[in-house]
């Protein structure tokens, strides 16, 4: 992973909205991220957009205005369609990020790493069963922006 003054305004940000919080498996949520943008290479937008992949859906934040000072516009429009609004029904965000280059390349590698098991961990037949079917809607939205299926149906 490359380091600029873009990345490194990327990761202050990333760090100071996810400090504290932990994921499903228990671990800093801050992995999450990190993991991701060192999959990234040299490319300064994708290393970006992984990084804040979650920010705006996991933050305070109001609008996406503070950030059009600090990052291009192809950063801000994938980190758009990266928001999961609760209003949206799943696939239909998943669809929306499939035509974006960097939206579908991040989310590509975030499906990736949320699928691994040892990111999650269940203390009930019940939570057990909500990870399992979390998991298959997983599957099915790589498997679409991979272009393994054609629909979620």
């Amino acid at each position: 992973m490359i380091y600029t003054e873009k990345i490194r305004y990327a990761m202050c940000l990333a760090e100071g909205t996810h400090h504290g919080q932990r994921d499903k498996g228990d671990y800093p949520y801050i992995f999450h991220p990190l993991h991701l943008a060192e999959q990234m290479g040299d490319n300064e937008n994708l290393i970006i957009i992984a990084l804040l992949h979650d920010v705006l859906e996991d933050g305070d934040f109001k609008s996406t205005d503070w950030l059009e000072t600090h990052f291009p516009k192809e950063v801000i429009e994938a980190l758009q369609l990266l928001t999961h609004k609760k209003c949206v029904p799943y696939f239909d965000y998943i669809k929306a990020i499939k035509p974006n280059f960097y939206a579908r390349i991040v989310k590509m590698a975030d499906l990736r790493h949320n699928l691994e098991d040892a990111r999650v961990s269940a203390n009930s037949v019940e939570e057990f069963e909500r990870i399992q079917e979390r998991m298959k809607k997983y599957k099915a939205a790589l498997d679409y922006l991979e272009d393994k299926r054609e629909d979620f149906s």
